[in-house]
């Protein structure tokens, strides 16, 4: 009994401490406590900036800038993710505007924007998307909307149907962090993207074997095959690139 019950309290606690951070992140993003850090993403073959990747962060009152990956989740348990990332994605689409505008970047210039399974299980997101390239004046391949391995499996077929209507009207849709489930090469199959990223535990280090070399080689080819593009992350040296 003494053990149920302090289970019981540990799963109170937790429940507990969702809601407030929920509550927290709902008055963060009234109060502009979030931001997006930009990251480039760039051609191996022009070595040029071509897209850039928007990262969410918080600007904690207290505990300073935190990244997404310490409360993300916790806002994609309670569904506080779905007003966050519409605010991040019209966020993005002005930036690139702004960019484009400027000309600090080329009319092509593409953004990355990470989508939850809320977000592309709601009815509405597909319109809402299309709506925001219409207000600031991009092309459809001009967003690309980055969506995990388990955002994409199981048996949601509202996050699928939004998928192939997204692509559709020529948004791009990313498989992020691939390599890292059981199941990626399924989802090329019967889900369908556009850009193909590869996890970062991929990446190739100094002195990588030759097998090591040989599946990315791999994993690119497949992809090329797909008529897909291939994004690699934590590319940080020249022997990688």
């Amino acid at each position: 009994r003494a053990r149920t019950a302090m289970f019981t309290n540990q799963l109170r606690s937790k429940a507990r401490v969702r809601t407030e951070v929920a509550a927290a992140l709902s008055k963060a993003l009234r109060d502009g406590e979030l931001a997006i850090d930009y990251q480039p993403i760039f051609s191996a073959v022009s070595e040029r900036a071509e897209a850039a990747e928007a990262l969410l962060r918080w600007n904690h009152p207290t505990r300073g800038r935190i990244g997404a990956a310490e409360f993300v989740p916790v806002a994609e348990e309670t569904g506080v993710i779905v007003p966050i990332g519409d605010w991040v994605l019209e966020q993005a689409c002005a930036a690139t505007r702004t960019w484009i505008d400027s000309g600090v970047v080329g009319p092509r210039f593409a953004v990355h924007v990470n989508v939850s399974r809320l977000q592309l299980a709601n009815p509405a997101f597909v319109n809402r998307v299309v709506d925001l390239l219409r207000e600031y004046r991009l092309r459809p391949r001009q967003i690309v909307l980055e969506a995990r391995e388990a955002t994409l499996l199981g048996e949601a077929a509202e996050v699928i149907r939004s998928v192939r209507a997204l692509r559709r009207v020529g948004v791009r849709v990313a498989l992020d962090n691939f390599g890292t489930g059981s199941n990626a090469l399924s989802l090329l199959t019967d889900v369908g993207a556009d850009v193909l990223k590869l996890d970062g535990s991929l990446a190739l280090p100094s002195g990588a074997s030759d097998a090591d070399t040989r599946v990315v080689r791999a994993l690119v080819l497949l992809a090329h095959a797909l008529n897909m593009e291939v994004v690699a992350e934590r590319v940080t040296g020249l022997e990688q690139l």
